[in-house]
């Protein structure tokens, strides 16, 4: 068996820790992107794949449920796109 010095563990626990978070973090987002598309769909019909591909860009939480808020409210999908556009990062120019 290999000896693990008291730091390893430590760093061990850590890196777990982190991964964790990251990985809830990920599935908060999901879970979220997805809960938009599905009011959106059920309130406006088909949803545009520019639209979703927009939201997968979006990783902040407090936008992403702001979102959601605004997919329940907002009186067409247009209105959406634009709040959409407003929020989401600009598209990367690779």
């Amino acid at each position: 068996m290999q000896y693990v010095t008291s730091f390893e563990r430590l760093a061990t626990e850590k890196g777990l820790q982190k991964g964790l978070q990251q990985g809830l973090q990920q599935g908060l987002q999901q879970g979220l992107r997805e809960s938009i598309g599905m009011a959106l769909q059920i309130r406006f019909g088909a949803v545009p794949p520019g639209i979703m591909d927009s939201l997968e860009q979006v990783e902040d939480l407090q936008i992403l449920r702001e979102l959601q808020r605004q997919a329940m409210i907002l009186d067409s999908l247009p209105l959406f796109a634009k709040v959409l556009d407003q929020q989401a990062p600009p598209a990367s120019m690779n």
